[in-house]
């Protein structure tokens, strides 16, 4: 099968098409918006776990065109910031593309209708560009704001990207040479490690 057929079966595709008027079957659908956002976050999700990169920056261009992204600035930012995630990993081998994505995720991020929980994933993404380079006050300071958007502390180790900060504490605190970590500090994040992982494994 070809490009055609993957795209004909793409959760997009599911979608009826909508009537210039924005209507389907003769009747107003306001359902419409919701399902085309949610059809392009479901195959943004796909391409980013197939590593289909190049897909989902066609994908996301494609998609960001539809007018309905200037009535949900933070669902725009949402797909920005999927596809930032993308190049941060296509950046593994394509070196050109740490610099789209952190200029990606930071627009993203610049957008203030971007929700609160939706800022954390792009965060960890930035501050681990800032690791890979071994720019240890950003990938702090990107640590830090990743908490802040994951609301009150006794709450966050519930979240399932809490983990994902935890790692990130952990591997910034072990790589970074501007500072040695204490014994007590060490012991505090393998705790708070050990937790997250427990409360994921739940």
């Amino acid at each position: 099968s070809g490009p055609s057929s993957a795209r004909a079966s793409s959760p997009q595709s599911l979608v009826p098409p909508r009537t210039a008027r924005g209507t389907r079957g003769g009747q107003p659908d306001e359902n419409y918006d919701r399902e085309r956002i949610f059809a392009n976050q479901v195959e943004a999700r796909v391409l980013l776990t197939m590593e289909d990169y190049v897909g989902l920056e066609r994908l996301v261009t494609e998609a960001l065109q539809d007018v309905v992204y200037a009535k949900h600035p933070g669902e725009a930012a949402r797909l920005l910031a999927r596809l930032g995630s993308g190049l941060k990993e296509s950046a593994r081998t394509k070196p050109e593309d740490v610099e789209r994505s952190r200029l990606t995720l930071e627009e993203a991020l610049a957008n203030p209708a971007l929700p609160g929980l939706d800022r954390v994933l792009p965060e960890l993404d930035l501050a681990e560009l800032a690791l890979r380079r071994s720019d240890w006050k950003a990938a702090e300071k990107r640590i830090a704001a990743a908490a802040e958007a994951m609301g009150p502390l006794e709450g966050r180790a519930a979240l399932p990207m809490h983990v994902t900060w935890s790692a990130l504490s952990a591997r910034l605190m072990f790589e970074r040479n501007d500072r040695a970590a204490t014994r007590e500090a060490l012991e505090v994040m393998r705790a708070g490690l050990a937790r997250a992982l427990e409360l994921r494994a739940w």
